[in-house]
């Protein structure tokens, strides 16, 4: 497993626990035991913050596949032996 992978399923998790916070804001607002523009602003800042820390943590150049490049078709199995005859003659 490359070091590329690993930081991608950090931010992966991340982002997991980003949504689990922000139900857990919504929640607590809903009920009243958190003022809502406290939520909303928390909510705002902690989304911002993964956001960044994500982007500082994964690379900044595309991570596509590289394109395939045409290969040489195999050759076939069934060849057919060649002779070499002497005179002008053709071989049979």
């Amino acid at each position: 497993m490359n070091l590329t992978n690993i930081k991608q399923a950090v931010c992966k998790f991340l982002f997991l626990v980003e949504a689990a916070a922000l139900f857990i804001l919504i929640s607590a607002a809903l009920q009243g035991t958190l003022a809502l523009p406290a939520a909303i602003g928390y909510g705002l800042l902690s989304f911002v913050g993964v956001n960044l820390l994500s982007c500082l943590i994964l690379p900044t150049e595309d991570i596509r596949p590289e394109p395939r490049r045409a290969s040489r078709p195999a050759p076939s199995r069934n060849t057919v032996p060649l002779q070499v005859v002497r005179g002008g003659r053709s071989a049979a």
